[in-house]
């Protein structure tokens, strides 16, 4: 178990600005590649991202397993993209 991650997560957890900074450091990379990886397109995956967090971030408290802060999130992470590509200009 990483205890520097859970503690960031607790941190985050009482709104510490730096810990959400820490945590998109930590995880912007694997989260944009994953969107990347769905979507094909680097702009979109940028916007992708940036939702992504957003809303992990406003589900921080929900998480009951901090260790699992990335993992947890991946499904709404896929979702966020579903969402993206319906918003998507079709060409």
């Amino acid at each position: 178990m990483n205890t520097e991650l859970l503690n960031i997560v607790k941190r985050a957890k009482k709104q510490d600005e730096s810990a959400y900074y820490e945590l998109f450091q930590r995880f912007k990379d694997r989260i944009f590649h994953t969107c990347l990886g769905i979507l094909g397109n680097s702009s979109l995956a940028k916007d992708a991202t940036q939702e992504a967090f957003i809303k992990m971030f406003h589900k921080i408290n929900k998480l009951s397993k901090p260790e699992k802060f990335y993992f947890r999130h991946k499904p709404g992470i896929k979702g966020t993209i579903k969402i993206l590509l319906y918003r998507a200009p079709r060409e």
